[in-house]
């Protein structure tokens, strides 16, 4: 597939279809999900997956078809905090012993901890799937989750309070 990855059509919504392009109708909608992580789960990742799983229902943005993901979270995050442990626990330089071709002691040198690959690795893994839930401070501000019916906003009031803010932020500038 070529191109940029299209935009979710509830996110589109939320953010008012800024490219007044066509919205897909037929976008499938998949359900809300049971929150118990699987089985297979470390503990520590079972620990993430409560930690997550309720907030993440909670701003409506974690449906059936995201719980993959949403393990791949748990299991990387685990992985992290372990490698985070080996590095507190053994510092992030350790000393590696260097021998000869014949098996002769040549000495140690000092080198970085091997977990400290494995959290970087673990970081960059995650990145995007935090993104994609919306879990930093610059994605929150892209993803916008669903309003209960208690909560919904008249859409010609947000577009009034939308407008109000753009152009105090151009009198600003």
């Amino acid at each position: 597939m070529r191109g940029r990855k299209p935009k979710p059509t509830a996110v589109k919504i939320q953010t008012g279809n800024p490219g007044k392009r066509k919205l897909n109708s037929a976008e499938p909608k998949p359900g809300q999900p049971k929150l118990q992580p699987p089985e297979w789960l470390t503990y520590q990742a079972k620990v993430e997956w409560n930690r997550l799983a309720p907030l993440l229902e909670k701003i409506k943005v974690l449906t059936e078809a995201d719980l993959d993901a949403l393990t791949s979270i748990c299991q990387l995050q685990a992985q992290m905090i372990e490698a985070t442990g080996h590095i507190k626990k053994e510092g992030s330089v350790i000393q590696r012993e260097l021998f000869s071709r014949n098996g002769d002691s040549l000495g140690s040198v000092a080198v970085l901890h091997p977990a400290i690959k494995l959290q970087m690795d673990c970081q960059k893994q995650l990145r995007p799937l935090w993104e994609g839930f919306g879990l930093t401070p610059s994605s929150r501000s892209r993803v916008r989750a669903d309003l209960s019916t208690e909560e919904k906003v008249n859409p010609l009031q947000m577009l009034k309070e939308r407008r109000a803010v753009r152009k105090k932020n151009t009198s600003k500038a």
